[in-house]
């Protein structure tokens, strides 16, 4: 049976599909949306679940298993960091997340680990930073993007600092939003 062109992803394809992350122990994480649309070729998503779902069609599924450095990287102790006291509320407790929001608009997640007197011990490390994590989608349609998908993506990348050839997956995109508290 042939393929039919307009249903199968493809670079600067409009493609919606339907996700799901595990942990290392099989474990689903809990997202806000199982479902996310987003344009192939402007780094939307993490390289390696870009590459895979290239030349599948409408209906196929994949499931990949991703080491750390193919996700959300290692954790990195140098985010653990103290704020000022007074800059939290007053019931800021241990295990409360919170988001910070950066220059450019994105936003990075606060997960407090210790509250003192005069200080709160934050870890800004993205919340699956350091795990291997599986991440099973299928392909619930694909479309031709026009130009306005193509000027949207363009001016996105654009706000949060990313060049052309760079590819990153926002904190909150692939988590479905952002943390709360």
């Amino acid at each position: 049976m042939a393929r039919t062109p307009n249903l199968v992803v493809d670079v600067h394809k409009v493609v919606r599909l339907a996700v799901t992350l595990r942990d290392d122990h099989g474990e689903s994480l809990p997202t806000d949306n199982t479902s996310l649309e987003v344009l192939t070729g402007f780094g939307q998503l993490l390289p390696h679940v870009e590459q895979s779902i290239l030349g599948l069609e409408v209906g196929e599924k994949c499931v990949l298993e991703l080491k750390p450095v193919e996700a959300f990287g290692e954790r990195d102790e140098a985010k653990v960091v103290e704020f000022d006291r007074d800059d939290f509320p007053e019931d800021v407790a241990q295990g409360d997340v919170f988001d910070a929001e950066g220059d450019n608009g994105t936003f990075t997640p606060l997960s407090v680990l210790e509250v003192h007197d005069d200080c709160v011990l934050v870890d800004m490390n993205h919340p699956l930073a350091g795990k291997r994590v599986t991440v099973e989608f299928e392909v619930l349609g694909v479309r031709s993007a026009g130009k306005e998908d193509l000027q949207a993506a363009t001016i996105a990348r654009q706000n949060i600092g990313l060049q052309p050839e760079d590819t990153l997956l926002p904190l909150n995109r692939l988590l479905g939003g952002r943390p709360r508290r």
